[in-house]
């Protein structure tokens, strides 16, 4: 039986294959006892490939499964047990990727919040994270409810806001200091998430002062 071809096809997206190949490996068995001595090797190779693939201990899946094989009598058994090994395995592989996937957004998340104020495209942070673009994009608007570019953006004016309440800053330092390419883009962008210009907003805010001090 060809394992190595079995554990390259065990993924989530190639997973409808991995069941072929194996159906495909276990219809040149014809004995009951070897077929459960190759779907016990299998069991081992899986669990010894993991182990060695993702650092961690799966004991329990793999004492599992041989339980399961020990217990199956008759062919058709054997090969229901052989699916199911390979449900088991492919389950880890997709709580990996969930964990992988959460922890590179935490990490994208943390570099936008550390250079709002830099050029930040998506190719830049895709390149770094050795991603594509098309999967970045997925994936942070799918873990955060966000596109990139929204997200990026509501940080940006989130901080002159900010600046802009404080008073003593310029609105042309404000659009450079926050990341804006320009003041008209920065201007629009304000407006689009507070329904007010830059500008409007720091000299209603310079009036409220005013009469609070009168």
């Amino acid at each position: 039986m060809n394992y190595l071809a079995i554990s390259q096809l065990l993924r989530p997206e190639t997973y409808f294959l991995c069941k072929e190949k194996l159906s495909e490996e276990l219809s040149k068995i014809d004995s009951e006892e070897d077929l459960r001595l190759h779907i016990t090797e299998l069991n081992t190779f899986l669990y010894t490939t993991y182990i060695i693939k993702y650092q961690k201990n799966y004991n329990h899946t793999f004492i599992n499964n041989r339980e399961k094989i020990l217990k199956a009598k008759g062919d058709e058994a054997l090969r229901e047990i052989s699916n199911e090994i390979l449900d088991s395995y492919r389950d880890i592989s997709v709580e990996v990727l969930q964990n992988n996937d959460d922890k590179l957004i935490r990490e994208v998340i943390n570099e936008i919040n550390e250079n709002y104020f830099n050029k930040v495209t998506l190719k830049q942070i895709s390149d770094n994270h050795n991603v594509t673009e098309n999967y970045l994009c997925r994936l942070f608007s799918e873990k955060t409810g966000y596109r990139f570019c929204e997200y990026l953006n509501s940080l940006r004016v989130k901080k002159a806001k900010e600046m802009l309440i404080e008073g003593s800053k310029s609105l042309d330092y404000i659009s450079d200091v926050c990341g804006f390419s320009s003041q008209s883009h920065f201007s629009v962008t304000f407006k689009k998430y507070y329904n007010i210009s830059p500008g409007k907003y720091k000299l209603a805010i310079k009036n409220q002062k005013m009469k609070q001090i009168l």
